[in-house]
């Protein structure tokens, strides 16, 4: 009788436990604050591609040399095309030596818009084999012809002109088809070279031919980047009546009637600069985490005392322009962290019209920099045709792409204003 008591007692505390931890389990909730992970990324899909830096670093111009004549493509997407080609090159013997500019008569130049790493080059080229690559930086490439061995030499020439590596391409089509574009001038335009400074800057010759465009657009929802920008969203509050969220910390702030954002992360300015390198990487593993090329872009400027990189949208081939950054990509790192982020919040779609256009020539945009205008000709640093960004009044749904020249002045693009009376176009 004892034994059964024992027996008995044991079960029913046995079954009391049972339920004490099936209610606990059913009313448990967790601690979002205390499990609050920094390195959690929410998976979001605003709409664009991922892309990589083979894909978003290409030179702004490339230049065919025709025995003291330039030419370049009158169609800038066939330059793109080129240079996507010359990317699977296989290149030979890498080697790295004191600088010897090349001024053959006949050669090909590649010009950046900034200066990249030697150490980049295995993710833009293909080379035939790993090599020990230095610390310095290219902006120009020059491949020249061995006639006689029908091969072609690269040479990556250092920002400051004092060291170069060089490498061959050892195939017969590949040297047969940029000798072909050089010297029958199929698809070319003539350039003029223009010095106002330490950069050369190549021009086109004679009146430039484009087309004003009416573009459709698509937006783009700004809580799908709240969702990709915070780490938990559920913490994030948005300021009624105001475009602005905040998990009381990180902001978020829609601007220019939800056109385009700013992202701040505010992080102690004390920081160490990034390797370039590294800091590409980082900005472009972190837009693709939430698809977020969602138009055409490509790498502008690295600026490595800042931790700072711009990618500009580009369409047909050339860039294009707006007064409120609503055509560029940029980021801002501290400390191995995404510290601001300023990206459009709109997709181009379909275009709903074009009329011509004629921009004056290359050689107008000279004389008129040297003569007519208030530009200071030291300091600009590059020359540029490309469209005017511009939403119609009360427009939400189209926009408009305007040919233009563009000067970049003290580091900054801003149109040149010519008050040139020829046909614009549709007007």
């Amino acid at each position: 009788m004892k034994l059964e008591s024992v027996k008995t007692f044991i079960l029913c505390v046995l079954v009391g436990l049972s339920l004490l931890l099936t209610f606990g389990l059913w009313t448990y909730q967790p601690n979002n604050e205390l499990t609050y992970d920094t390195s959690y990324v929410n998976e979001v899909d605003i709409g664009g591609i991922e892309e990589t830096k083979k894909s978003l670093i290409e030179p702004r111009s490339i230049i065919f040399h025709n025995n003291g004549r330039y030419f370049s493509y009158t169609d800038p997407l066939n330059s793109q095309n080129l240079y996507k080609d010359m990317q699977s090159w296989v290149l030979y013997d890498l080697t790295v030596s004191d600088a010897s500019i090349p001024s053959n008569k006949y050669m090909v130049e590649l010009i950046f818009p900034d200066a990249i790493p030697v150490k980049m080059l295995p993710s833009l080229f293909t080379l035939n084999k790993d090599e020990p690559l230095p610390n310095w930086s290219f902006k120009r490439i020059f491949i020249t012809f061995d006639p006689s061995a029908t091969t072609l030499h690269v040479t990556f020439l250092s920002v400051d002109e004092r060291k170069q590596a060089t490498a061959m391409i050892d195939n017969t089509g590949k040297y047969d088809l940029l000798w072909s574009a050089l010297s029958q001038f199929d698809d070319l335009s003539e350039y003029v070279l223009f010095e106002p400074g330490d950069e050369k800057i190549y021009l086109p010759k004679n009146d430039v031919q484009m087309k004003k465009r009416s573009m459709a657009v698509k937006g783009t929802d700004p809580d799908m980047l709240v969702n990709a920008l915070f780490s938990n969203p559920s913490l994030v509050s948005a300021n009624v009546g105001e475009a602005y969220f905040t998990d009381g910390q990180r902001g978020l702030s829609v601007m220019h009637d939800e056109k385009n954002m700013e992202f701040i992360n505010p992080i102690n300015p004390n920081f160490d600069p990034m390797d370039p390198a590294d800091l590409l990487d980082s900005s472009i593993s972190n837009v693709n985490e939430h698809k977020g090329w969602t138009n055409t872009y490509k790498l502008e400027k690295i600026d490595r005392s800042a931790n700072s990189l711009r990618f500009r949208m580009r369409y047909d081939g050339y860039p294009v322009y707006n007064r409120n950054d609503l055509s560029v990509i940029e980021q801002v790192w501290r400390e191995q962290e995404l510290h601001q982020y300023r990206r459009p919040l709109f997709i181009l779609n379909n275009s709903l019209g074009e009329d011509p256009v004629t921009l004056p020539s290359g050689s107008d945009v000279i004389f008129f920099l040297q003569n007519e205008s208030e530009y200071e000709i030291d300091k600009i640093s590059d020359i540029q045709v490309g469209y005017q960004l511009s939403y119609l009044d009360n427009a939400t749904y189209s926009l408009m792409l305007e040919p233009a020249w563009y000067v970049n002045y003290k580091g900054h693009w801003q149109e040149i204003k010519m008050n040139d009376d020829r046909d614009k176009g549709g007007n």
